[in-house]
């Protein structure tokens, strides 16, 4: 059936030929010569084609695999990394959290009241004291070491300087200078006590506990023995 979308016709080709030689417009036959030179360029032509074979073309299947494999990849790499990072924001931490814990601990403590720090020490705390000559292990000595000072102190301010809080996963180290303005014991004379102090925070069963404590003077006076 024909086309009458298609503009290829026969008599147009035909016009073509007679323009450019190829057929006599009186017998409407191929001229010999032209003939012979339609024949000679259509056999070179074809062997243009079989010299030069068409190359393959890129496997688009096999790309798109790789493609879709490499994406994969990254997304589990991200959801592993995510698992294994420490926690995000979304466990509602803060540094602020862990420096109001010593701060209020502080407090109690200005009031001649140790038990603020007994609340968030764990259980296996232990603490360098500046007063003790050597490291104190566990919460059950560290109260006996504390508790022959209880009511026997009291201090007008408390002063945490430059409070830093570097968290790692679990772990929180919480570093500052301490100011003790007005220190008295045993109602003897006030003085100003300077400290530095490194506390070591961890996270268990969901709370902050300090596992680790530090204390010592700034810049002490030190006399030489005589």
């Amino acid at each position: 059936m024909r086309n009458e979308a298609n503009p290829c016709r026969c008599a147009k080709k035909t016009q073509a030929f007679m323009k450019a030689g190829y057929v006599d417009p009186k017998n409407f036959l191929f001229a010999q010569e032209a003939l012979s030179q339609l024949e000679t360029m259509d056999a070179a032509y074809a062997e243009l084609h079989r010299a030069n074979p068409f190359q393959a073309g890129p496997d688009f299947v096999a790309a798109l695999r790789g493609v879709i494999g490499g994406a994969m990849v990254v997304v589990l790499a991200c959801l592993a990394s995510a698992c294994t990072s420490a926690p995000s924001d979304k466990d509602n931490f803060s540094p602020e959290a862990i420096i109001a814990l010593e701060k209020g601990a502080l407090d109690r403590w200005a009031k001649g009241d140790p038990g603020g720090y007994y609340d968030i020490v764990a259980a296996d705390t232990n603490y360098f004291d500046p007063l003790a000559d050597k490291r104190i292990d566990g919460l059950g000595a560290l109260k006996s070491h504390i508790e022959p000072f209880a009511g026997k102190f009291s201090i007008d301010r408390v002063e945490m300087i430059n409070p830093h809080v570097r968290r790692d996963g679990d772990l929180a180290v919480l570093t500052f200078n301490l100011n003790d303005y007005g220190a008295q014991m045993n109602g003897g004379p006030k003085e100003t006590a300077r400290w530095n102090s490194t506390e070591v925070y961890q996270r268990i069963s969901g709370a902050w506990r300090i596992v680790h404590s530090h204390w010592s003077y700034t810049k002490p006076d030190i006399k030489p023995k005589p």
